[in-house]
Parts: structure tokens; C-alpha cells; sequence
């Protein structure tokens, strides 16, 4: 399979979405995704929290919801226009160069004192700047505040 790296400078013509959402967003979810044209050059990423084995279901379901082509990112994957990408629930997803990490040994969904969401946000933030958007879908407590906050700094946009 041929990688195609998305540019991700500022200006580029494209959006990056990380969507957080708990178990309890679904049918937020189920709207978001059935707004959006097939020919959309937003990438989307959605962290989800749920249980592990849970995403096979969920990538089902993104399926027909969504014109846009639906697949588990995979560490080392270039992050391309147009698609949707589902994290896996038992590890914490990054990116980093347009490019998705997954570091090995992280033992579960989160690192000590992070969660996947702010984590994934966080490094949205770094990597595409103004071209980020956040979008918190359903929490509880903070979940995915402290990478929304980074999405904002990095002059990007949130909607939660």
C-alpha cells in the first residue's frame, strides 16, 4: 500500500477533526457523520471510549453512517484527506509528522495522569495547528478538556 502524507502547514486546504466522545455520544456521533458530503477533504479521527473489542462494531456502524471511508488508524499510517479514522481503545493514539503513533507497552487506555483524548488532541494541536478542530461530543468530568484547550492555543477550533 502506497502512503500518501497529507501536508499539514498552515494555509493547507484542509481540516484535521479529532472528535473525542464517551460511549454515551453515539447518537452525536451518528449525526455528526451523517452531515458530512463524500467528497469532504476533512480528516477525521474519533477517540472513543470504549471497551476493547467494542471498535469492530463501531467501525460497522461508522460505516454506514459515514460517506467517508471508515478504518482503525494504524501506527505509522499518514493521516489522508477525506477519511475517517477510529482509534483503537486499548492504546493511546498520537500524531506526529502526519503521521499516527501508537507507542508500544502503555498497558491499557491511559497513560499515567493523560487521557487518550487530551493526549490524541494534544498532539493534534502540535502537528496541524490552525488547521485543528476539536470536537468533544459527550464526557464526563474533563475528559478531552485539557487537549480541547491545546486545540484552542494552537489557533484552532473547538465545539464541544
Amino acid at each position: 500500500m502506497t502512503k500518501h502524507p497529507v501536508q499539514h502547514t498552515a494555509g493547507s486546504e484542509f481540516c484535521v477533526v479529532g472528535v473525542g466522545a464517551s460511549a454515551g455520544g453515539i447518537s452525536e456521533l451518528q449525526a455528526l457523520l451523517g452531515s458530512l458530503p463524500a467528497e469532504s477533504r476533512l480528516t477525521l479521527v474519533l477517540v472513543q471510549h470504549l471497551a476493547p473489542g467494542q471498535h469492530d462494531r463501531l467501525l460497522d456502524l461508522l460505516s454506514q453512517w459515514s460517506a467517508l471511508p471508515a478504518s482503525r488508524a494504524s501506527d505509522g499510517e499518514y493521516l489522508r484527506p477525506g477519511r475517517l479514522y477510529v482509534a483503537s481503545a486499548d492504546e493511546v493514539l498520537t500524531v506526529n509528522g502526519g503521521v499516527f503513533h501508537s507507542p508500544p507497552g502503555q498497558g491499557g487506555h491511559r497513560w499515567p495522569g493523560i487521557d487518550n483524548i487530551d493526549a490524541f488532541l494534544e498532539s493534534l494541536a502540535r502537528d496541524y495547528g490552525p488547521n485543528t478542530i476539536a470536537v468533544i461530543l459527550f464526557g464526563m468530568g474533563s475528559d478531552g478538556a485539557a487537549g480541547a484547550s491545546s486545540v484552542l492555543q494552537a489557533g484552532g477550533a473547538v465545539i464541544v
